[in-house]
């Protein structure tokens, strides 16, 4: 699809017209490549998911707007105005979002933004935008449904083969090892899970548990458990995890609870958290289930809570099982910040 352009009469008699505000025209010609890139999205649409670059280009662009704005001293008043029209589209994970008349928002935005500027001026630019904001909103909606049919059919995928990906790990990277689990590469999907627990993207991910006070508190076990993880001393690494998890989950949802295990605590998570909430409850009930030690052989790699601290599970310091762990921390770590949000 070619690019919508402005037409050029109309955009120089803009530039003319601003000559003392610069600024403000390069921040509409900043939306404007904005509301290109989203028309744009039918592309994107053809040749597969790949909304973390898509969502990356639209918030750079946003911020770059926003600096502008604030410098301008034209459009300081309505900058929030057009920031947060345009603020919509760089939300494009969050399913419940809403867009009616976005296209008509933006454009009527901007034409308040620029209105120290020339007011003709600045409404024939906002004309000239709708269409291209209208079908850009179209083609965003149309994104959104198709990313949240992939999304889940892609945990599905992914849960079946025993593996749920963090909340906290970027879109980009579900997309591709999404792609993997649905087509059924199992051995691949393994490979990019255990490299995704090794990457610089895990140890950030730390940073932010940290920032919670259950696991700030906790911070040097956690610290200890991603350092062991990293030098491969997964028979380390796990129990302490393990024991971590079960340490935040009774201090925030039962604290002084004398029970040893989060499991019987995961069904009002499931029930207060739609989005995370059941993937949390799946994850517990696997590392916590009660086990059968007769019926389970003594060097099984399983990776289960009962199994490890008994003695029965000899097998099970592996970097598969280790990378597992800190997945169910981030689980944690993303139902805790809402809980203590009152969220939940």
């Amino acid at each position: 699809m070619a690019d919508r352009k402005l037409p050029g009469d109309e955009l120089a008699q803009l530039a003319r017209s601003v000559q003392r505000h610069q600024a403000d025209l390069d921040s509409l010609l900043s939306a404007s490549r904005l509301a290109d890139q989203v028309l744009a999205s039918e592309a994107f649409l053809r040749g597969g998911v790949n909304l973390d670059s898509l969502v990356g280009g639209w918030r750079t662009e946003l911020f770059e707007f926003q600096d502008l704005a604030r410098e301008s001293v034209a459009g300081a008043m309505a900058a929030t105005a057009a920031s947060s029209s345009l603020a919509a589209l760089s939300v494009a994970r969050l399913p419940h979002i809403e867009v009616p008349n976005l296209g008509r928002a933006i454009s009527e935005s901007l034409s308040q933004y620029v209105s120290g500027i020339g007011r003709e001026a600045a409404a024939s630019l906002a004309a000239a935008l709708q269409p291209t904001a209208m079908a850009a909103t179209s083609g965003l909606l149309a994104l959104l449904e198709r990313h949240d049919e992939f999304e889940r059919k892609a945990d599905e995928a992914l849960f079946e083969m025993g593996w749920w990906y963090p909340p906290s790990g970027d879109s980009q990277t579900f997309s591709e090892i999404g792609r993997l689990a649905l087509a059924g590469k199992k051995v691949k999907v393994r490979r990019a899970m255990v490299e995704l627990g090794r990457s610089r993207q895990m140890r950030r991910m730390l940073n932010d548990w940290t920032d919670l006070e259950p696991f700030r508190r906790r911070g040097r076990f956690l610290r200890d458990g991603l350092r062991d993880h990293s030098d491969e001393r997964f028979r380390v690494s796990i129990p302490l995890l393990l024991a971590v998890i079960e340490g935040i989950v009774i201090d925030v949802y039962d604290p002084g609870s004398i029970l040893t295990s989060p499991r019987p605590l995961m069904p009002d998570v499931a029930a207060s958290d739609t989005v995370v909430g059941p993937a949390a409850a799946d994850v517990v009930t696997m590392l916590w289930s009660k086990q059968d030690f007769s019926a389970v052989a003594t060097g099984t790699r399983q990776l289960n809570r009962h199994l490890i601290m008994h003695g029965r599970s000899t097998g099970y310091g592996t970097g598969e099982n280790s990378t597992k762990v800190l997945f169910a921390l981030d689980l944690l770590a993303w139902l805790v910040e809402r809980r203590l949000a009152g969220e939940h």
